[in-house]
């Protein structure tokens, strides 16, 4: 009787821990990079891309991804602006989702940063080519490699923005390892 007591405890001890487990925790903004990381690696990103990919999210919305800029003209996790802002709103449209859905803007930002995408963004400027942030096996060189060819700032802003995405990503990718190591344990 004993035994069959304490196996009824240890069960429906299990059991409200495997409910506790399954249910999903609310997303917090300060989850955003982390999540966005990963969906980027899912989506076959490097590690070196993905941690620039967020990088720049975060430098330009940080992470926020009804945020506008310029009257309103700006719009989003990257800040897609006129005809740029014109294909997210129809790509969601498309999806039946919210323009301002963080995983549509991924997906949207998926779709122009992949060569055989019809929507493909990246162009050779300042000396970078796709080819460089493609290659890149390094944050630096990616950071570096994807400001001037996703974005063509001029040359002033564009160093001023990489050194900011430099500094992000170094803490960043302390906690990408970090939450590797939580995984595996």
């Amino acid at each position: 009787m004993k035994k069959r007591i304490i196996s009824t405890i240890v069960t429906l001890s299990l059991a409200i821990a495997l409910i506790f487990v399954a249910i999903p925790k609310e997303t917090t903004k300060e989850d955003l990079p982390l999540e966005a990381y990963k969906f980027f690696i899912e989506e076959g990103f490097s590690s070196e891309q993905a941690t620039s990919i967020v990088a720049l999210i975060r430098s330009s919305s940080n992470f926020d991804s009804s945020a506008t800029s310029n009257d309103g003209n700006f719009y989003g996790l990257c800040q897609w602006g006129y005809g740029r802002l014109d294909s997210l709103k129809s790509f969601a449209d498309e999806k039946g989702q919210d323009v301002s859905d963080f995983k549509t803007q991924l997906e949207f930002l998926v779709s122009e940063l992949s060569p055989t995408a019809d929507n493909y963004q990246l162009i050779s400027y300042n000396g970078y080519a796709p080819a460089d942030w493609e290659a890149a096996d390094n944050v630096e060189d990616s950071i570096e490699a994807l400001v001037w060819t996703f974005y063509s700032p001029a040359s002033e802003m564009g160093k001023t923005l990489i050194d900011q995405q430099l500094e992000w990503a170094e803490s960043f990718e302390k906690e990408v390892a970090q939450s590797q190591k939580d995984i595996h344990v």
